[in-house]
């Protein structure tokens, strides 16, 4: 488990040499990475965001969001994994499946 700077946290897989404590870097797959529309009552991981802008790119959607922390995050989607009715200004909540 990886706990987020700026609140949140989720499944991550990491090297032996990584001890709890250390900072390290996520990076998720974009495959791996779902979104949802509002905050999540009891999430099991994950982060919220704001939704800043919104872009088909020809075979994928991109979301750039914004933490409250200020950091921003960029999730890309598949058409058939998009959030619908998403707006700009939305909070959205972040997952993603560590096991790939």
């Amino acid at each position: 488990m990886v706990e987020l700077d700026g609140g949140g946290a989720g499944p991550a897989a990491a090297p032996d040499s990584i001890a709890p404590g250390d900072r390290v870097l996520l990076m998720v797959r974009p495959g791996q990475a779902a979104l949802s529309l509002g905050r999540r009552d009891s999430p099991t991981h994950g982060f919220a965001a704001r939704l800043r802008s919104l872009d088909f790119q020809g075979s994928v959607f991109r979301y750039a969001l914004t933490r409250a922390d200020g950091r921003e995050v960029i999730v890309t989607l598949l058409p058939q994994h998009q959030l619908a009715d998403a707006g700009i200004g939305d909070e959205v909540w972040v997952t993603w499946d560590a096991r790939h």
